[in-house]
């Protein structure tokens, strides 16, 4: 009896390659990768002003 990946694991492969590159040609994915920018740059800066606070 095969196990679920062997049986699913190229089509789940696959769905999540076609995601990827449907998120990367829209707006969708200009939307997150701006969503992921403000939060990294909102961590570096609480992270720098405890760091200059001591």
């Amino acid at each position: 009896m095969k196990s679920f990946f062997e049986e699913y694991g190229f089509v789940m492969l696959a769905a999540v390659v076609v995601i990827a590159l449907i998120a990367m040609t829209s707006n969708v994915g200009e939307a997150i990768e701006g969503n992921i920018t403000s939060l990294i740059t909102s961590f570096s800066t609480k992270i720098s002003s405890s760091l200059n606070g001591v």
